[in-house]
């Protein structure tokens, strides 16, 4: 079976995924500025870069996928691991934090800090590990 779209439903479908990505890009804006000043406390004005990062895969590197990543002028990176889920975060997160550092090409002299965001919790093991440098439950940014 075959579906093809009128003219005018592909202009409406554009805007609407043109829409989308503003919004899209609007609230990774605020979910950035509200994560430096309140939670990462990362001076103002020394962000030069907030996004997601993807690396693509190539034939000398590993592909990878960053939720946020955020670069200072202090040449720290800011590696943010968003996780939406119904049950409390486990172990599992670290190792695959470390995979993604291991994969992604990191300019000489940066520092990365990993931070987690969650929203149902996370084990007391994550926690005692020490390894993300925050650990942010999403209904902070709320408040």
């Amino acid at each position: 079976m075959t579906y093809a779209l009128k003219e005018q439903q592909i202009d409406v479908l554009l805007i609407c995924c043109s829409i989308y990505k503003r919004l899209i890009l609007k609230m990774i804006r605020t979910f950035t500025i509200l994560l430096k000043r309140k939670l990462l406390r990362i001076p103002d004005g020394s962000v030069l870069a907030s996004s997601p990062y993807f690396q693509t895969k190539t034939v000398s590197r590993s592909g990878c996928q960053i939720d946020l990543l955020i670069e200072t002028k202090f040449n720290t990176l800011y590696l943010g691991e968003i996780r939406f889920k119904k049950e409390p975060i486990g172990m599992s997160v670290i190792e695959e934090v470390k995979q993604k550092m291991q994969r992604m090409q990191v300019p000489k002299g940066f520092s990365i800090r990993p931070f987690l965001v969650h929203v149902n919790g996370v084990h007391d093991s994550v926690i005692e590990s020490e390894f993300f440098s925050s650990i942010i439950d999403f209904s902070q940014l709320l408040i």
